[in-house]
């Protein structure tokens, strides 16, 4: 059968393939927003209120609200009450309830230090310091409730946080208010205004915005689908292009022409390197030429942008690449197949230049083309396989070792074409996936790869490499190994990812010496981040940057609820260990310095990486505060202040990286 032919059966199977998942994905979507939009009740009802007590402002008038001498609220110049129904002004009240059937009223500040509980501890309230002047809500007798005090419960919320959303029972009916501080010109309190909604009404308005929803969701994956009909159409209409172009010069015939096609993707890539390579080649400079477009194809097609996922909390992921002198075919890829999938490979090609280079990037397009299609891993190489087999003159062949990880469940299906088994750390400490590699990709068509599983919890983590890794040789041409390999990564288990793979980057090189390196090195980690996972700062390491250093450490302070002590007390440290990193970490030059933050109930950890020269600030010895100033040496007074205001301060050279820890309660 043909490239064509079978391009075109792939068609018809993957059309197939879209309406199933079409339909599928419509009712788990459906079923899915429907949850969401019963979650969101509330914040529909808040969205809707808060218009509402806009609109109530708008019809009472314009101007300043105030207290007056005679104790009336008032806005502008009209007077709403002091506290009793004779002088209650509840005209404005009522006519917001007849337009919006909003229940409304409002209360003022009060200085009434005598506040009592109404009825029992169990069933009735403590009052606030805020009385009700004027509104169309009463209570479930129906009676008035001018002049009474708002519940203290309520009242501390809006003294702390301006505003307050919760459900209450009017008049037997369940409705849902909110309550929004009414400030003076200085910006100060006198008072509050309350609205509430049918919880009802309310809901049945949610359902229209479903119907909506469903609607467009429709539409959505109809459109999806077509989208992904004709991507898939053009790129196996570019595939064949690039291959008969690409035969063409296997023959020796050079076509004057360049290879067209106008993309962004991987492929676009691919045909700009090839007409690169061509015109190298008719250069008549084919060696240089075609080790340069090699490396240029190798490292234009590996993402390196680094953190990958800025946006995720729930993992992470990074990966090195060093290129041997003869470029090879090694690669790796990690992409989102959906929100809560991840698809992790990484993959070596046989051979070495270009024809090595290309061949990778047909592969990791294609593997990735077909993950995105939401194949099982066992079916995608077995599929990738059948369509590498076909017209490989050359007996090129890739191994590779890929998984799909399942965020939300830690659930990993892998699959193993001949490659190098993972290291996985399941716990406190890695070990070697257990399983039988099946036939590396592009050597027979129609094998069948058997898919494997394991589950994940948040802290482990998935370390794939290549043989570069285990098969670097010293001088004596002893290989680097195994062995060696789980027992570094054993001993730096839980440290930053990207800090791991430097580490053995470091080790492999402290091992080979000065021995040539023979093949890429190239290495991914995935780590599936605990819940705890803390904030981190990349900047350079200079002091223009302590605005942001602080901002950075004063607003996850805040999220904490640290208190003010602890708040400036870090502070202090952070300002002292973070100016010395910026004057003496990097001497003339500019470096980097990373900080991160995490916590553990109200105990705070902050850490100051960098890779500048090896220093330890602890090991000054502490100045004799004893002696006046002009008896004192220069300097180490701002580290002695460090270390005596913080619970705990270490310092550790890890890995090529000065890594300062300090640590505080800020309960």
């Amino acid at each position: 059968m043909s490239t064509n032919s079978k391009i075109k059966s792939l068609l018809f199977k993957v059309l197939a393939v879209l309406v199933l998942v079409g339909v599928g994905l419509y009712a788990g979507i459906n079923y899915t927003i429907e949850n969401v939009l019963e979650s969101q009740e509330e914040a529909l009802m808040t969205d809707r209120l808060s218009s509402d007590i806009q609109y109530l402002q708008d019809i009472i008038g314009d101007g300043d609200w105030f207290i007056d001498e005679e104790g009336y609220l008032c806005r502008g110049d009209v007077r709403l009450g002091n506290g009793t129904d004779k002088t209650a002004n509840i005209a404005p009240f009522l006519e917001l309830e007849g337009k919006t059937q909003t229940f409304s009223y409002v209360c003022k500040l009060t200085e009434d230090k005598d506040l009592k509980w109404v009825g029992d501890k169990k069933t009735g309230y403590q009052q606030g310091p805020y009385i009700r002047i004027a509104g169309s809500t009463k209570d479930a007798d129906g009676n008035s409730i001018v002049g009474t005090y708002m519940d203290k419960k309520v009242t501390d919320i809006l003294d702390r946080e301006g505003h307050y959303e919760g459900a209450a029972n009017v008049s037997g009916r369940p409705i849902f208010c909110v309550y929004q501080n009414l400030l003076n010109k200085d910006g100060k309190v006198v008072g509050c205004v309350a609205v509430g909604r049918s919880v009802e009404e309310l809901s049945e308005e949610a359902g229209r915005y479903e119907g909506y929803i469903d609607w467009a969701l429709l539409f959505l994956i109809l459109l999806a689908s077509v989208a992904v009909l004709l991507y898939f159409k053009r790129t196996s209409d570019t595939i064949v292009n690039i291959k008969k172009y690409l035969d063409r010069i296997g023959k020796g015939d050079f076509p004057e022409e360049p290879l067209k096609g106008k993309r962004n993707d991987e492929l676009g890539l691919v045909i700009n390197s090839i007409n690169v390579m061509k015109k190298s080649l008719m250069e008549k400079e084919r060696m240089g030429s075609e080790l340069n477009v090699a490396t240029n194809i190798q490292a234009g097609m590996l993402p390196s942008s680094f953190p990958a996922f800025p946006e995720r909390e729930d993992f992470d992921v990074y990966a090195t690449m060093n290129p041997a002198k003869e470029v090879g075919g090694d690669f790796y890829d990690f992409f989102m197949v959906d929100e809560d999938h991840l698809a992790i490979v990484i993959g070596d090609v046989s051979g070495k230049g270009v024809p090595a280079a290309l061949f990778m990037v047909i592969a990791k397009t294609l593997i990735k083309n077909y993950a995105m299609m939401g194949l099982e891993p066992s079916e995608i190489f077995e599929t990738v396989n059948n369509a590498l087999c076909e017209g490989n003159e050359q007996d090129i062949f890739v191994t590779a070792w890929m998984a799909v990880v399942d965020l939300k469940t830690g659930q990993v299906k892998y699959v193993n074409a001949g490659h190098n088994p993972p290291l996985i750390k399941l716990g406190d400490s890695f070990s070697y996936i257990e399983q039988k590699p099946g036939l590396v990709l592009a050597a027979f068509e129609n094998f069948k790869y058997k898919q494997g599983q394991f589950t994940i919890q948040p802290g482990d983590r998935i370390y794939l490499y290549t043989d570069g890794v285990t098969e670097a040789t010293d001088k004596g041409g002893n290989l680097y190994g195994e062995d060696r390999l789980i027992e570094f990564i054993n001993s730096r288990a839980d440290a930053p990812i990207e800090r791991v793979l430097h580490g053995i980057r470091r080790d492999i090189d402290d091992f080979v010496g000065e021995a040539e390196q023979f093949d890429d090195i190239t290495m991914l980690l995935f780590d599936l981040t605990k819940k705890t996972k803390g904030k981190r700062l990349e900047l350079d390491a200079t002091l223009d940057s302590m605005g942001r250093v602080m901002d950075f450490i004063d607003t996850e302070l805040d999220r904490l609820g640290a208190n003010m002590k602890a708040k400036a007390q870090i502070d202090i440290a952070v300002d002292e260990l973070y100016s010395n990193m910026a004057r003496y970490a990097y001497g003339d030059q500019v470096g980097k310095v990373i900080i991160s933050m995490s916590s553990e109930g109200k105990n705070v950890r902050i850490k100051f990486i960098n890779s500048g020269e090896p220093f330890n600030p602890l090991e000054k010895e502490d100045p004799d505060v004893s002696l006046g100033l002009e008896d004192r040496d220069i300097g180490g007074l701002g580290i002695f202040i460090s270390k005596n205001i913080m619970d705990k301060m270490e310092y550790e050279y890890l890995d090529g990286y000065n890594v300062i820890t300090v640590e505080k309660n800020i309960e």
